[in-house]
């Protein structure tokens, strides 16, 4: 009797325990987190083979690749739990009324923990960047300033918060190599983020509302800091990459499937009023994805296969996970375990 109880309550904690962590990733936006770690890849990879010696972080080329990565991973997933949790805690009360389904809203994650484990994540980032030199210890304790300022009240500003989103991930990008000259692909990323969060932005219909006087701040905001990073590459002597001749075709096609496939997708759903925060959710997770997309393009474009390879193994386990949450998101709302709002 003893022996099947015990097994009853195996049966019962495993999927109890599989829905939790599957509530976790949720709270954790994989497809925000998972790409922030292949933009922060990207860099550590190519700085070892476009950067000159004396833009290349010493610290960091003394490791073998394997601690590389493990630093390029823990520091932006870091301050990205540290900043998505924080986000959802600040903003309880609102996803209480206007995302009900939200783990945190919905009480499957406690405020508490969240909380704690924004605190720890944190810590967790600073730690690792003081293994690459002060310099980049003084740009994680930037970008972490940068989400703070989010958070309280970057977001409710519509140009403000979509380009603070934007830079927040190119400072992250250089967190590990902090004096990289060749800086195109924070350039696509930064202007990435931001057109596609705006397009976002429009079609869930969020309040306040992009005016006209937003769109031209936005765009000349955006327009102001990637010229910047050009400016800063003319400075470095890496605009043009004589060794690369082909860097840029890998990102270019990339791009121009992005924006067919945008196209595709947006098109026949903008007319359907009622499905509106869903498509724009869903456009949300390709539109990140779709970074590991360019990141894997660099390397190719370059000749690392084994290092594009790397990018693409990380690329499928962020779809599957997103895929995951999606579908245990899509069944729950089938069952009633989710109010909509």
């Amino acid at each position: 009797m003893l022996n099947n109880k015990s097994s009853t309550e195996v049966k019962m904690t495993h999927p109890l325990r599989i829905t939790r962590i599957i509530d976790w990733l949720e709270l954790a936006r994989p497809e925000h987190l998972f790409s922030a770690i292949s933009n922060s890849w990207l860099l550590v990879l190519l700085s070892a083979y476009v950067d000159s010696s004396q833009h290349q972080n010493a610290a960091l080329m003394q490791m073998p690749l394997a601690l590389r990565l493990l630093l390029a991973t823990l520091i932006p997933a870091g301050l990205g739990i540290c900043g998505i949790f924080f986000n959802d805690v600040l903003d309880l009360k609102h996803d209480r009324t206007f995302r009900p389904a939200s783990p945190i809203a919905a009480g499957r994650v406690s405020v508490s923990r969240a909380a704690t484990l924004a605190i720890a994540s944190l810590l967790v980032a600073l730690g690792a960047a003081t293994f690459l030199g002060s310099f980049s210890t003084m740009l994680c304790v930037m970008t972490a300033g940068a989400i703070l300022f989010f958070n309280i009240c970057g977001k409710f500003l519509p140009a403000t918060g979509l380009i603070s989103m934007g830079l927040i991930r190119v400072m992250t990008m250089f967190i590990c190599v902090p004096q990289m000259g060749f800086a195109w692909p924070a350039c696509m990323t930064l202007s990435h983020i931001v057109i596609c969060m705006a397009m976002v932005y429009a079609v869930e219909g969020r309040r306040p509302r992009m005016r006209g006087t937003d769109l031209g701040q936005l765009a000349a905001g955006t327009l102001f800091w990637a010229v910047l990073l050009v400016l800063f590459m003319v400075m470095r002597q890496t605009v043009l990459l004589h060794d690369y001749p082909n860097i840029w075709m890998g990102p270019l096609g990339a791009l121009g499937i992005f924006v067919v496939i945008s196209i595709a997708y947006l098109k026949p759903r903008l007319p359907v009023l009622r499905a509106r925060r869903q498509t724009a959710r869903r456009y949300q997770q390709l539109a990140m994805l779709w970074l590991i997309v360019y990141d894997m393009s660099w390397m190719l474009s370059i000749g690392k296969i084994f290092e594009a390879i790397l990018i693409a193994v990380l690329g499928v386990v962020a779809a599957g996970i997103v895929t995951l949450v999606a579908l245990r998101r899509h069944y729950a709302d089938e069952a009633g375990r989710y109010r909509v709002a």
